[in-house]
C-alpha cells in the first residue's frame, strides 16, 4: 500500500510516492503542475490538502455493500471518489484515538469504508422510496455507532493498533444532576443544582 506523504508547510512541487497505479500526490498552487515520470509528461490537478488513502478497494465495495442487481448502476470512478470521502469520515472518528491513516486495520474498517461509500454514492444518485431511505438511515446509523464505539474505547478495530492508542480517552459529556425531593425530619426539602441552601416546604 502506498505511503501517505506528510503535509508540508510550503510544498513547491508534487513528489512521486509509489510505483503502483494509485499514486498519491500533494500539490498546491494557482495552476496545474507539470511533471515527468520515466520521460512521460503529466499534468497534476491542484488539490488543497492531503489525498486520503481508502481502506477498501472498488471491488470490496461491490462485494460487500452494493447489491448484485445494482452493480452496473455505479461507475467505478464514482465509487473511487466516495471511497476517499468514506475513509476521511472513518479517520475523523478514529483519529481521536489512533494515528491516522491507520497502518493496519481489520475487516470491520473495510466494511465501514464500503458502507459509507455506497451510502454516499446512492444519495448522490437519488433515492425514490421511503422504505429505501429508512434502510439507508439504519445502515448509516450502524456504521456511525460502530465508529463512535471504536472512538470511545468500547471496542478495538484491530489489536495491532494497541501501540498507537492515544493515552487520553475522548471527551464525554454528562447532563446536570437530576432534580428531586429529599425527605428529612420535619418536612420535605427541594434540592436543585448549584443551590447554597435548601428551601423548606
Amino acid at each position: 500500500m502506498p505511503q501517505v506523504p506528510v503535509q508540508s508547510l510550503t510544498p513547491t512541487s508534487p513528489s512521486y510516492v509509489a510505483t503502483t497505479s494509485s499514486q498519491v500526490w500533494w500539490c498546491r498552487g494557482p495552476q496545474p503542475v507539470g511533471f515527468n515520470i520515466n520521460g512521460t509528461s503529466y499534468l497534476a490537478s491542484i488539490k488543497s490538502g492531503l489525498v486520503t488513502s481508502p481502506y477498501a478497494t472498488i471491488d470490496d465495495v461491490y462485494a460487500i455493500s452494493v447489491p448484485d442487481d445494482q452493480r452496473f448502476d455505479y461507475a467505478a470512478s464514482t465509487i473511487a471518489t466516495w471511497l476517499s470521502i468514506g475513509a476521511a469520515k472513518v479517520n475523523e472518528f478514529l483519529g481521536q484515538r489512533f494515528q491516522v491513516p491507520l497502518t493496519v486495520w481489520s475487516d470491520t474498517v473495510v466494511w465501514a469504508n464500503c458502507e459509507l461509500t455506497y451510502i454516499g454514492a446512492t444519495r448522490r444518485r437519488g433515492i425514490n422510496s421511503e422504505a429505501l431511505m429508512s434502510e439507508f438511515r439504519a445502515r448509516e446509523d450502524a456504521v456511525l455507532s460502530w465508529l463512535k464505539m471504536a472512538r470511545d474505547h468500547e471496542l478495538t478495530p484491530d489489536q495491532r493498533l494497541s501501540t498507537q492508542d492515544q493515552p487520553v480517552q475522548a471527551l464525554q459529556y454528562y447532563a446536570q444532576p437530576g432534580r428531586g425531593w429529599e425527605v428529612n425530619r420535619g418536612g420535605f426539602y427541594w434540592q436543585y443544582p448549584g443551590a447554597i441552601g435548601k428551601t423548606r416546604w
